[in-house]
């Protein structure tokens, strides 16, 4: 089993010493999220949600940090407990770095939990969060996992002024000063541009949820029972898994869900606020949505 995301890449790493060493920069970039619709917004490594930082628990991690930003920024190790000097959060006083644009700085610590986590910007947070700058940090335990397949879902919304009810093509760069948004992403995509999660019949599938929006998502699963296995990265023990098939994904947090692959077809899985079944609510599926297709 391996975490497989069409739309997510992983970001490479090199050992250094027995130390996991990776190399992450934000920039401003132009991402597509609809056919002919892009927005100008923030990424790490040219993407947003940023590539897939992944290890195992008990390694050591070295992120060198590169701000190619024209404002200041640092990165916050969300859900993972690291020395306030590594945390990010100079804003509130804490003894860590801050990259100006064009500084390099690093980032080092020991992962001692595991599960599924982010990584985001915390400096100007509204602005640079909401701009793109964010990702997953997946630690895997040390002991064998028995899924069958392995994904990942990222929720973001964005506010790109455009006409109300209509989707016009074009390049936009997206606002985070609105208090409303209007196009909603898994993986940085809007449906019918999302791409499914492949299933064989017979799968156990598990599917990290992770939300850095700044609204709830109930995301809701079709023709499908699962169970809530983890969250914001903690285990849950079996005798206090609920059975769901809707979880309110709070600001911030993360779940790892599980279902059984038992029920051919080709099934919708979506967040059930109505307005983010919509691209600028334009009547019609699309924003927060993917399709979970059966092959086999």
């Amino acid at each position: 089993m391996a975490i497989s995301n069409k739309d997510l890449t992983f970001l490479k790493c090199t050992i250094d010493k027995g130390i996991r060493v990776f190399n992450l920069y934000a920039l401003p970039i132009e991402q597509q999220i609809l056919c002919n619709v892009n927005i100008r917004c923030y990424g790490y490594n040219n993407h947003s949600p940023g590539p897939i930082m992944l290890a195992y628990k008990g390694d050591r991690i070295r992120v060198n940090f590169t701000n190619l930003l024209e404002e200041p920024s640092t990165i916050h190790w969300h859900g993972i407990d690291v020395p306030s000097n590594q945390d990010g959060s100079v804003e509130v006083g804490q003894n860590s770095q801050l990259a100006f644009p064009k500084d390099t700085i690093t980032y080092e610590f020991t992962l001692n939990q595991e599960g599924t986590h982010i990584y985001h910007a915390d400096y100007h947070g509204m602005n640079q969060m909401l701009m793109g700058l964010c990702g997953p940090l997946i630690i895997l335990p040390n002991k064998k996992e028995e899924f069958d397949k392995d994904y990942i879902m990222f929720l973001q919304e964005w506010y790109i002024p455009m006409a109300k009810r209509t989707v016009i093509p074009g390049t936009y760069k997206v606002n985070p000063y609105m208090h409303e948004s209007n196009f909603f992403t898994i993986n940085g995509r809007s449906f019918p541009y999302t791409h499914p999660f492949i299933v064989n019949y017979g799968d156990k599938v598990r599917v990290r949820i992770i939300n850095i929006s700044k609204t709830n998502h109930p995301i809701h699963i079709h023709g499908h029972q699962f169970k809530v296995i983890a969250t914001d990265g903690n285990p849950i023990p079996p005798s206090c898994q609920l059975t769901k098939n809707t979880i309110i994904v709070g600001v911030g947090e993360t779940y790892d869900i599980e279902f059984i692959a038992n029920n051919p077809g080709i099934w919708p899985f979506h967040c059930h606020m109505p307005h983010h079944m919509t691209n600028n609510m334009v009547n019609g599926l699309g924003g927060m949505t993917l399709a979970v297709k059966y092959v086999k």
